[in-house]
């Protein structure tokens, strides 16, 4: 991954400056370090797609809310400093977890799933630890070039993936790598999706 070294102030002004364009709305700082992304059309679709499902399945059903492009945080003051922004996430009723700011711009704690949509040069895998220090119970990555899910469950402090087709505890759903497309079922209804 490249790197750009510039002084706090710099940078701080530079993640504004992108966020005035809309630009900036997904970059993360972990532990200080910003980390600038500029997700693809494709990615962005895939996320809204799933967003749209999971909103369908938690949020209308009443279990809990589906969110997009969340800031997640292990810390109340001055969380801008260390955050991460995966692309969903589903928090149901009873998460120990809470917003903070008087916006709600970022949740402080783990979400019980939340989405990783790969892309080059993508550190995803290098949040797995953020997100078990936080307790999130899943977390969901796919591949946008192959429509593959990987569905990886905390168990014993670990993330574990589960093997396909991947059926979540937290949302119900199964997700599976389908001809070309990811495809979405909830047993429980029989409803299915294909992305």
């Amino acid at each position: 991954m490249p790197a750009v070294h510039m002084s706090r102030s710099s940078i701080e002004d530079l993640v504004e400056e992108r966020r005035r364009w809309g630009a900036g709305s997904l970059d993360e700082c972990w532990e200080g370090v910003w980390h600038v992304t500029d997700p693809s059309g494709p990615h962005q679709r895939l996320a809204a797609m799933l967003w749209n499902i999971h909103w369908e399945v938690v949020g209308k059903a009443g279990k809990g809310e589906a969110t997009i492009s969340i800031n997640v945080t292990d810390r109340e003051h001055d969380w801008k400093q260390n955050h991460r922004c995966p692309d969903g996430a589903v928090i149901l009723q009873g998460n120990p977890g809470r917003w903070i700011g008087a916006k709600r711009v970022a949740f402080l704690g783990g979400p019980d799933l939340v989405v990783e949509v790969l892309s080059e040069d993508d550190p995803t895998y290098q949040k797995l630890d953020f997100y078990r220090s936080l307790g999130v119970r899943e977390v969901l990555v796919v591949d946008p070039d192959t429509s593959r899910p990987e569905l990886w469950r905390l168990r014993e402090g670990e993330y574990r993936e589960v093997p396909p087709p991947a059926a979540s505890e937290v949302t119900g759903l199964v997700y599976a790598q389908g001809a070309g497309c990811l495809e979405v079922r909830e047993p429980s209804t029989g409803r299915s999706w294909k992305i």
